[in-house]
C-alpha cells in the first residue's frame, strides 16, 4: 500500500526541492503507529494567543508591534518599462509576485558561477509602504505566520498528519521527534489564504532567523532578506534605478554601488550603499 502512496508523493512533490522529496520518501516508508504520543512542542489544546505580527504599510495599526528592520527593496527586470499587475500567489512553496531583495543582493558581488549566470536587466526600487505587508523580522513573527497560514505537505505520514501547525511552538522544536521535525520542515504556507488579508510578505532578518533553529524548507529557500508582493496595482510603487552593470564591466562594483546608493536615497537612507 505504501509503495503506491510513495509513487504518488514523489510525482506530486517533484517540483519541490530535493531535500523535501527525500524527506517525504522517509515519511511515507516509515509510517509510525496511530497512537504515537506527541511531546509538548505541538500542544493538544488551543493556543493562548498568537505572537504579534510585525506589519508594514497601508494604514495598519502598528501600536505595540515589533518595529520592522529597515531594508532597501530592489527588483531586477528584463524590462526597461516594468508595469505591475495583481497576481494570485499560487500554491507552490515559493509564491508568485513581484520579488525584491535587499540592496540588489541577488546580483552576485564575488562573481557568477558561469557567464550564463550574469545578472542582466534593469534595477528598480520597490516601495511597499502603501501595501499591507506581513513582516517576518523575528522567529516569533515566523511562528505566527506558520500558526495562521501553515499547511502540512500533501502526503504526510500517519504521525505527521496528527500534527497541528496552528499549535506549533518554535521554542520547543529542539525536543521534537524526527517525524515532527520532518512534518515541520516539509510544511508550506497557504499563500492564497494569506492573500485575503495581506498584499505580500517581507523577510527582514533572514540570516538570524535561519541560524536560530529549525526552519521549513520554503523559508530556507529564500536565501536572503527579500520580499514578494502579489496585490500590486495601486499599492506598490516602483522607481527605475538604471541598468544593472555586467559583472565583467571593469567598473562593475562602482556602478552597482551607485544603484544601491540611489535606491537608499529614494527610501531616505543615504548610507544604503555598500
Amino acid at each position: 500500500m505504501w509503495q503506491s502512496e510513495l509513487a504518488e508523493a514523489t510525482i506530486a512533490l517533484g517540483k519541490k526541492l530535493l531535500p523535501s522529496v527525500q524527506n517525504a520518501w522517509h515519511g511515507l516508508s516509515g509510517l509510525m503507529e496511530e497512537g504515537a504520543e506527541l511531546p509538548a512542542v505541538f500542544k493538544s489544546k488551543a493556543i493562548q494567543g498568537l505572537p504579534e505580527i510585525s506589519i508594514e504599510g497601508a494604514g495598519a495599526d502598528v501600536s505595540g508591534l515589533e518595529a520592522a528592520a529597515k531594508t532597501v527593496d530592489t527588483h531586477v527586470s528584463a524590462s526597461a518599462n516594468l508595469t505591475l499587475r495583481d497576481i494570485n500567489p499560487g500554491i507552490d512553496w515559493k509564491p508568485k509576485g513581484l520579488w525584491a531583495s535587499d540592496k540588489l543582493a541577488w546580483v552576485p558581488r564575488e562573481g557568477p558561477i558561469s557567464p550564463t549566470d550574469v545578472v542582466r536587466g534593469f534595477a528598480y526600487h520597490v516601495d511597499t509602504s502603501g501595501a499591507r505587508i506581513f513582516n517576518v523580522a523575528s522567529r516569533d513573527n515566523l511562528q505566527s505566520l506558520i500558526q495562521r497560514y501553515g499547511k502540512l505537505s500533501e502526503f504526510p505520514s500517519r504521525t505527521e498528519a496528527k500534527i497541528s501547525l496552528s499549535d506549533i511552538d518554535l521554542g520547543k522544536l529542539h525536543g521534537a521527534s524526527e517525524p515532527e521535525l520532518r512534518a515541520f520542515r516539509n510544511s508550506d504556507i497557504n499563500w492564497s489564504e494569506m492573500a485575503k488579508n495581506f498584499d505580500g510578505i517581507k523577510v527582514s532578518d533572514y540570516q538570524r532567523i535561519r541560524g536560530a533553529g529549525p526552519i521549513p524548507s520554503w523559508f530556507d529557500g529564500l536565501d536572503m532578506n527579500s520580499s514578494v508582493t502579489w496585490n500590486n496595482v495601486g499599492k506598490v510603487k516602483i522607481t527605475p534605478l538604471g541598468k544593472v552593470p555586467s559583472f565583467y564591466d571593469p567598473a562593475f562594483q562602482e556602478k552597482l554601488n551607485a544603484l544601491v546608493a540611489r535606491a537608499g536615497e529614494i527610501q531616505g537612507i543615504p548610507s544604503a550603499g555598500r
